[in-house]
């Protein structure tokens, strides 16, 4: 099962149209992207509040940023030895923001709300011949996706300490790896199961699982 991230509230984020908050969070990371030197310390600041206007508490915003923090830290340290320190700060409260907010929209945002929002942003573009729904699907899986790889990894590094192991990322990644694939295994097949994803419905069925020889 896919669990969401969506928690239901009253707060004026969550009163907002999804429509509004997909807008919204594109002008606003397209911003934040291309900003540079100081005008990035704005972005905590802004994130904490709308965090806090969501009625969302400071472990709720941790938790969103937790999973992503070995590889923000790792570019920082390479942009430290590549570039400067302050490159370094730079990225991490560039990706550091991008992250949070992306998450703030699922936070808010009812996953159905969700995908008839981003199938109504992808209308327009089937007169060009693109699959509107299945892009849209797409890219609500993959936001939905987000807590089922985020519980899959803390999931791992319970068993290890279960074993007396440490608990280190490049340990863990593996094996994290391994359980995220066979997951979104399960998902391809489920949906093909329902019809969806198929071509030509005469072709002959072709094994869906990345870990079964192909016949």
């Amino acid at each position: 099962m896919i669990n969401g991230l969506y928690r239901p509230g009253a707060s004026p984020i969550h009163r907002l149209r999804a429509g509004t908050k997909l807008l919204l969070l594109a002008i606003t990371c397209t911003i934040v992207f291309f900003m540079e030197g100081w005008a990035l310390a704005v972005v905590p600041v802004i994130t904490v509040a709308l965090y806090a206007t969501a009625r969302f508490d400071a472990q709720t915003l941790y938790r969103q940023l937790r999973p992503a923090l070995p590889f923000i830290l790792l570019i920082a340290m390479f942009q430290v030895f590549a570039a400067s320190w302050v490159e370094a700060v730079e990225t991490v409260l560039r990706f550091s923001g991008l992250i949070l907010l992306a998450a703030l929209l699922s936070l808010t945002t009812s996953p159905a709300a969700l995908s008839d929002a981003m199938l109504s942003a992808m209308r327009p573009f089937k007169r060009f011949g693109l699959p509107a729904e299945q892009i849209a699907l797409a890219m609500t899986l993959a936001i939905r996706f987000i807590p089922v790889i985020s519980q899959a990894g803390e999931d791992v590094r319970e068993a290890q300490r279960a074993r007396g192991g440490r608990n280190r990322f490049f340990r863990s990644a593996g094996p994290t790896i391994i359980r995220t694939l066979k997951l979104a295994d399960e998902l391809a097949e489920a949906l093909e199961a329902r019809g969806l994803g198929l071509g030509d419905a005469e072709a002959p069925r072709r094994p869906t699982s990345a870990f079964e020889p192909r016949r």
